[in-house]
């Protein structure tokens, strides 16, 4: 299953309170984390990715096996990685 479908499936992260709501805000996270495990990501996935980042390429097609994040705090860490590794 990929990541996407998880998160909108009301019965996995889709029915957390914490993810609930306007899910729009978490696109960044969850086009990070699709890129990190190597899920295809849609156009504007891609342009999302790059303004993100600041990297001019697409990520590889097998993701990476390790990345390092640089984000202040409040910005949704924990519970985005949480939720790629443990539903509900």
């Amino acid at each position: 299953m990929r990541l996407h479908d998880a998160f909108h499936d009301p019965k996995l992260y889709g029915a957390h309170p914490a993810f609930g709501g306007d899910q729009a805000s978490w696109r960044p996270w969850l086009t990070f984390l699709a890129a990190c495990y190597g899920e295809p990501l849609d156009a504007g996935g891609r342009d999302l990715f790059r303004r993100c980042t600041g990297l001019e390429y697409d990520p590889p097609p097998g993701g990476w096996s390790e990345v390092v994040l640089i984000v202040g705090r409040q910005a949704g860490k924990t519970l985005a990685l949480i939720r790629r590794s443990f539903p509900g």
